[in-house]
């Protein structure tokens, strides 16, 4: 509970697990997202597909 007190917590943290183990598009397969702070998402800079924190996880 110390190190994740909100949910915020959990969720920054589990985007930067995310993003060390990298993202790969399910549109095009590309490798190149940026993040879309208001939607909590990533987005593919070649097809726009956006990319959820869950998506391609258990608990997707």
């Amino acid at each position: 509970m110390e190190n994740y007190n909100s949910e915020q917590a959990c969720r920054e943290k589990f985007k930067a697990v995310r993003e060390k183990a990298g993202i790969t598009c399910k549109g095009c397969g590309g490798h190149a997202h940026y993040w879309l702070k208001g939607k909590q998402m990533w987005q593919c800079k070649f097809c726009s597909f956006r990319t959820s924190l869950r998506s391609g996880t258990l608990m997707e």
